[in-house]
């Protein structure tokens, strides 16, 4: 069998995890196409002129792996919308000479043309990998909500579905081959390296890890910095926009900027507790943050916001309210013991990409039954 995987980050993208997961599932299938979908934000010069900078910049990012565009028009509805539908469909055609039996398609979001476009196409089997409740992005409007949860409706009555959340597998389980819930997990390949953490940054050390955007709650970050100020605030990851313009000059607040995998893991390996200060909404109401499980291969203590998905850790995670972070940092802090950080690293081990490939690669390619019986009640 051959994989076809429609992504929405490209190979040569900063965030390392589709990129390893494809590499893993790359090795189990006869051939692997890594499509991109290609298109502009409208049909203005300026948004003409950035497809060919967009083209050459793909990479194919390891060995086995090909990459191919998906053309996108940027008109979302009537005749353009259609004529979308069509060039993937012609794409997908030519990709497989007509023989769709023999691959895979596998899709991470329900792009609306997508299903459109293999819709009565007879592919050997169709995986839909939800990652995120994509419809409660809040950028989204209501019409483009709407047809994302038209298009994943229709996609689930014909997709193996994967989910990295319990939620979301709970929300997709009546689509015809059920739900199966396969967090993301750590890259059990990865050592940290520990040579980038700044000899002026004392102890207690805390390190938040990943994009520094809207969903990391800057306000609970200052006022922990302010009223903690003998804890060490590491910050590691691309700054987006003016996220972050309160930390700015506090003396315990130390940018470390973006790193690579092993850069960061090495950073959490030398913090004494690691943070997730995710902001709680409806587009994180059903998250599960990779950063956790890079945290507990660590074998740190870690506090977070209190995400439903992460109760089912148990003590191994500190949950605590924005408004009493601090305490709950603390806590943790204080009850930290070599045999907490065994039991953490032992709970990573059971999540693993490796492990998710290969329970993603049985599930592509079980019988109809074996799939059905494996999946969330």
């Amino acid at each position: 069998m051959n994989l076809a995987f429609v992504g929405f980050l490209p190979p040569d993208s900063v965030n390392p995890e589709e990129r390893n997961f494809v590499e893993l599932l790359s090795g189990m299938f006869a051939r692997t196409v890594v499509f991109q979908g290609i298109g502009v934000k409208g049909l203005d010069l300026k948004h003409l002129r950035s497809v060919p900078a967009r083209l050459a910049r793909r990479k194919v990012a390891f060995r086995g792996v090909s990459t191919a565009v998906l053309p996108v028009i940027p008109i979302r509805k009537g005749p353009l919308a259609r004529l979308t539908a069509q060039l993937i469909r012609r794409r997908l055609a030519s990709l497989t000479n007509g023989a769709f039996a023999n691959w895979v398609l596998w899709t991470r979001f329900p792009s609306p043309e997508l299903v459109a476009a293999i819709r009565g196409v007879p592919f050997g089997r169709i995986v839909y990998e939800a990652v995120d409740n994509y419809a409660a992005e809040p950028l989204y409007s209501r019409d483009e909500r709407g047809r994302l949860e038209a298009a994943e409706a229709e996609l689930c009555e014909r997709a193996i579905v994967i989910t990295a959340s319990s939620g979301v597998a709970r929300r997709l389980r009546h689509g015809r081959y059920g739900a199966h819930w396969l967090p993301i997990g750590h890259d059990a390949r990865l050592q940290g390296n520990k040579a980038r953490v700044p000899i002026n940054v004392t102890r207690p050390r805390l390190a938040v890890v990943g994009s520094l955007d809207e969903l990391a709650d800057e306000k609970l970050l200052h006022e922990l910095a302010i009223r903690q100020p003998e804890w060490q605030l590491m910050l590691v990851g691309p700054r987006v926009g003016a996220w972050g313009g309160s930390l700015l000059g506090l003396p315990n607040v130390h940018w470390l900027g973006p790193m690579r995998p092993d850069e960061a893991r090495g950073i959490i390996a030398d913090s004494d507790v690691a943070l997730n200060p995710c902001i709680l909404n409806d587009w994180t109401a059903d998250a599960l943050p990779v950063k956790i499980f890079d945290y507990l291969a660590e074998g740190k203590p870690i506090v977070s916001t209190p995400m439903q998905e992460l109760a089912a850790f148990g003590d191994l995670i500190e949950l605590g309210d924005p408004s009493d972070f601090g305490t709950a940092v603390a806590r943790a802090l204080a009850k930290d013991s070599a045999q907490l950080a065994e039991r953490r690293r032992a709970a990573a081990n059971r999540f693993t990409l490796q492990e998710r490939a290969r329970h993603a690669f049985e599930l592509v390619t079980r019988n109809q039954a074996e799939v059905l019986a494996g999946r969330l009640a």
